[in-house]
């Protein structure tokens, strides 16, 4: 027999987004009646439009305007997916898009009086702390959190900092919240990713093979997070998102079709270039320049060798990846190129 699933109303935010775009269709082939909040009506899918199951909602989430459609949206919602999110840029496109948001989110679930308190929140396995482990080292939910995010780059920053927004709101018993931390999220035309070294144009500084790049097929996380909000939690729990099969640096870019391919990879262990780094920061005129994988703290958080662990994710919310890494590539290139 199949999974028996509870039909419930899930609203999810940046519905037009690489990763909420999917949500929304996810949802819908579980059976579930979805709020889809985009920024723009022209941002959502076409075939949304003709959906009697699925309401769109245009609302920019970092203006007093959309806040207030947000809270009215909300009526009759029993869980909200929390997906819009810059991935890109400085700390003040990501204080509006990211922090913003959030913050807009959390007050209009707050402010309910009806149920539907729940948050799924998409954050990101970049917030951990890998200054407390060791080369070789398992990551997961038990890893402290970033302490020193001055010394990370905005996106780690703002990441701990919506996390916060949300956790303060639930330790505070105006909802309850499931942090959804995924590694690095591929398929079509987002194949790429920064685990494996830094490039620079055609060449790229492949750090040596030991440790896995932690990642996770778009589908896959966009499972996870379906399946979080069909279940009832409550104060706070996180979970890592990570796929079964993980591979090293080489073992990607195997994967990669010969002209997906850097034109040079220099193999490079994850020490030297992290001497390089602290050589490049100790000059003043040219810290502030320096891209994030030239930054000490950037390059152990990324590329330091380690392992991750999914096991709590798979045991709490019956989530299982069906893909193995080469297959779920293959799955993403074929439908980048439309094979």
């Amino acid at each position: 027999m199949g999974e028996v699933v509870s039909p419930v109303t899930v609203l999810i935010t940046g519905a037009a987004g690489f990763i909420g775009s999917r949500c929304v269709e996810y949802a819908r082939a579980r059976g579930h009646r979805v709020v889809a909040v985009v920024r723009s009506l022209s941002a959502a899918c076409h075939p949304w439009q003709d959906n009697p199951f699925i309401e769109i909602v245009a609302a920019d989430l970092a203006t007093p305007g959309g806040s207030a459609i947000l809270a009215e949206a909300l009526d009759g919602v029993d869980v909200v997916i929390h997906a819009a999110a810059s991935i890109a840029g400085d700390d003040a496109k990501h204080a509006r898009d990211t922090l913003v948001a959030t913050s807009a989110v959390v007050d209009a679930i707050a402010a309910r009086q009806a149920a539907g308190k729940r948050l799924v929140l998409v954050s990101s396995i970049v917030v951990y702390d890998t200054t407390s482990l060791r080369a070789g080292a398992l990551l997961d939910e038990a890893t402290a959190l970033e302490s020193h995010p001055d010394r990370r780059d905005a996106y780690c920053r703002n990441k701990l900092a919506q996390e916060a927004i949300a956790t303060q709101a639930a330790q505070s018993g105006e909802l309850d919240l499931c942090i959804i931390r995924p590694g690095a999220v591929f398929g079509p035309k987002r194949i790429w990713n920064s685990h494996l070294g830094p490039a620079f144009g055609p060449i790229l500084l492949r750090i040596g093979g030991r440790g896995q790049i932690p990642l996770t097929y778009v589908d896959h996380c966009v499972s996870a997070l379906v399946k979080a909000a069909e279940r009832q939690f409550s104060g706070v729990t996180a979970y890592n998102v990570v796929d079964n099969d993980l591979p090293d640096r080489s073992a990607f870019l195997r994967a990669l079709p010969t002209k997906g391919q850097p034109k040079l990879a220099i193999p490079v262990s994850w020490q030297i270039l992290n001497i390089c780094a602290r050589t490049l920061n100790l000059l003043p005129g040219l810290r502030r320049r320096l891209p994030g994988l030239l930054r000490p703290a950037v390059v152990r958080a990324r590329l330091m060798p380690l392992y991750y662990s999914n096991a709590r994710a798979r045991a709490a919310l019956g989530w299982q990846p069906e893909l193995p890494f080469v297959a779920a590539m293959q799955q993403a290139l074929a439908d980048e190129t439309g094979a």
